[in-house]
């Protein structure tokens, strides 16, 4: 089931609703929150690519962050919820992409590889 979030009085309401559950631990409003915003998760989770995850890793992530998000949220500064989670989700996956572990490694030709032998020297013509 999802609300359309935009421009309706009453799915905004139903939403912050959902929150005042979730934040008090209620895991089925936890739930529909995650199912609300699948279309987001599966838009960054497809966007990032971090070295020895998939898309389904990304997506579970991207879950995660959402349900931690949910405690964290305080919309009495005016700010949407929606904004608040895709800042959340886009900052972890950005980090994981900008960790080392993440690089991938690459050796010029130049490289040695043995006593006076460079990698380009044993390619054969």
């Amino acid at each position: 089931r999802e609300l359309r979030l935009l421009g309706e009085k009453g799915n905004k309401e139903a939403l912050n609703e959902l929150i005042i559950r979730g934040k008090k631990g209620d895991k089925c409003a936890m739930a529909e929150i995650v199912s609300i915003y699948e279309g987001l998760i599966h838009k960054y989770s497809t966007r990032f690519f971090i070295n020895g995850y998939d898309v389904e890793d990304l997506k579970q992530i991207a879950r995660s962050v959402i349900i931690e998000s949910i405690s964290k949220f305080d919309g009495d500064h005016g700010s949407e919820f929606i904004f608040f989670i895709s800042t959340n989700v886009k900052n972890k996956l950005g980090t994981m992409c900008k960790k080392k572990e993440n690089r991938l490694d690459f050796s010029s030709l130049d490289s040695p590889i043995g006593e006076g032998i460079t990698i380009g020297e044993t390619i054969k013509d």
